[in-house]
């Protein structure tokens, strides 16, 4: 139980009013937020491909599409380099908040295809979904990223999909 004598600083209302203010204008948490949910939609997915159930797969899915949605939105889109570089008010960006934002979006997108062409059998949705992680990741290798933010055995893995083909499968006779 809490009583009104626990040892813990309040922060004062102008500095409430004050974060309130600047995470309102830096765009209301949707990375985090999509990142929770992501978060959501992979343990569903570890749990349905564990499990062998494919309706925790087909919960990862919608849960991989809302974060996907979620990182849509124009509020999505912020920098948040000056949270980052320990109060640097400057107006200066970092590559650091780059890699926060589109690092996400690799990961849905890799999941999402993995998904549509192991589970769901949706070949050329899972080429639609690497094609797109591809872009992100030319992205990072083009401005010298890619090495430090994934390691080199992810790399392959994201390297292979993206190379993925969709099966020219012949008619049932």
């Amino acid at each position: 139980m809490c009583s009104s004598n626990d040892n813990y600083q309040r922060s004062s209302p102008e500095a409430n009013i004050k974060r309130s203010t600047y995470f309102h204008q830096q765009g209301t948490f949707t990375i985090e937020s999509a990142a929770v949910v992501y978060n959501i939609a992979l343990a569903y997915h570890i749990l349905g491909t564990r499990t062998n159930q494919s309706h925790h797969l087909e919960k990862a899915m919608q849960f991989y599409k809302i974060a996907a949605s979620i990182r849509q939105q124009p509020s999505s889109s912020y920098c948040v380099a000056r949270r980052r570089t320990n109060g640097n008010n400057n107006g200066s960006s970092c590559s650091c908040c780059t890699i926060n934002i589109g690092m996400i979006d690799i990961a849905i997108l890799n999941n999402m295809g993995q998904l549509h062409h192991t589970e769901f059998v949706n070949y050329p949705q899972a080429q639609k979904c690497f094609q797109q992680m591809g872009k992100g990741l030319s992205y990072f290798n083009s401005r010298g990223l890619l090495d430090c933010i994934i390691s080199k055995t992810d790399q392959d893995g994201f390297i292979l999909n993206v190379m993925y083909q969709t099966p020219n499968l012949a008619a049932a006779a």
